[in-house]
């Protein structure tokens, strides 16, 4: 059971209830419980949540954290925070990396990406999420949607970066 968002950590303690019932059911507890999230989650809150989370997807849009304020309005520290503190409790699921073209792409970018996540884990995986439009704030409409191909060549640099588990899609 994965939940996702908006952001399901916003609702913790719901969360944390949900996965906690489901873990207390003979018939549910065959059931993984994952979460799809944005990383911002304090350690303290991720504490109370790891006896019933089999692991978290974690978005980190941009390694810069300049880069990462402007497209999401908030700072990476927490994001990156949680990456390390997941895997090492052996939760982290895998860590998705935003690409868009001429914003994400760069080769500055996809160094810091490479590094950070090599600094974590060289073997966690990595799911390489492709920029669309739809939801996003108007001036994100000025940057081309990500081809499949764009995200072949993401992958192949990651990779020739020390990335063992990428994957587009």
């Amino acid at each position: 059971i994965t939940v996702t968002g908006g952001e399901p950590t916003l609702q913790c303690d719901a969360l944390r209830a949900l996965f906690g019932a489901i873990k207390a059911d003979h018939e549910l507890r065959r059931l993984t419980t994952l979460v799809d999230t944005n990383g911002t989650l304090s350690r303290q809150r991720w504490q109370r949540l790891l006896p019933v989370l089999d692991g978290a997807m974690v978005d980190l849009k941009a390694a810069s954290p300049g880069l990462h304020e402007r497209l999401t309005g908030h700072d990476n520290v927490p994001v990156k925070a949680s990456i390390r503190y997941l895997s090492g409790k052996g939760r982290l699921a895998e860590v998705r990396l935003l690409v868009i073209a001429g914003v994400t792409d760069t080769d500055a970018e996809l160094g810091r990406w490479a590094d950070f996540v090599s600094g974590v884990d060289p073997h966690v995986p990595v799911r390489l999420m492709a920029f669309r439009h739809a939801g996003t704030r108007p001036v994100a409409h000025q940057w081309p949607e990500t081809s499949p191909e764009m995200l072949e060549r993401v992958r192949d640099r990651l990779e020739t970066m020390g990335l063992t588990a990428v994957s587009a899609g």
